[in-house]
């Protein structure tokens, strides 16, 4: 193969060469048919003819990421085997979501922002994409890089300010978004006065 990685988006290619030899080390004769199989790809053609012992096909990518075996038999038990790796594309989508999805204003709690990034094909990238983040409440780590299997995790701390907090990320042209409400905290004391403070015990003194 002339690549040895390609990009899984359904148009990406590259030449699977197979060259040919005979029992005694010599080129096979031209125009020996060569036929040619892949567990992934799209080959074009699924033939070819020998050319100077050299046959030749054009091996397209599928929109799945994944090891594509190809294989090569020139007949007569004259088999050889390559692969080739298609890879997810550049980031296009981001899916994510928050757990809880509700906290109170109070300065403290934290949440789990999660989620993963997709390709144009909707396959997860691997590892090592950057992927930034804001919200419109409350604070957020601001970077963290996806893992192989293109998901990420970050924590949210909520402000004291209700609302809904909208967080967004970003990675490459992939944008996503969720959201966190923020609600009023409960009190956390409360005072009782009475006036006046002593009563006779009549049954209709009142304060």
């Amino acid at each position: 193969s002339d690549s040895v990685s390609l990009c899984a988006d359904g148009v990406s290619s590259t030449n699977i060469r197979a060259v040919v030899f005979d029992s005694l080390g010599s080129s096979v004769p031209d125009g020996t048919p060569v036929s040619f199989s892949s567990s992934m790809g799209i080959l074009i053609p699924g033939y070819a003819y020998t050319d100077s012992g050299e046959a030749v096909v054009l091996l397209r990518a599928p929109t799945t990421p994944g090891i594509d075996t190809i294989i090569a038999d020139a007949g007569g038990g004259i088999v050889g085997t390559t692969y080739v790796e298609f890879t997810a594309g550049a980031p296009a989508n981001i899916v994510m979501s928050a757990s809880p999805n509700v906290l109170p204003a109070d300065g403290d709690t934290t949440a789990v922002v999660s989620g993963t990034v997709y390709d144009e094909n909707s396959n997860p990238v691997g590892a090592g994409f950057e992927v930034r983040f804001q919200t419109t409440l409350g604070s957020v780590d601001s970077l963290t890089y996806t893992d192989s299997t293109g998901s990420f995790s970050i924590i949210y701390h909520a402000g004291i300010t209700p609302g809904t907090a909208i967080i967004g990320a970003t990675s490459g042209s992939a944008h996503g978004q969720t959201y966190i409400d923020i609600i009023p905290t409960d009190a956390e004391e409360l005072y009782i006065t009475i006036d006046p403070n002593e009563l006779t015990a009549d049954s209709r003194s009142t304060a």
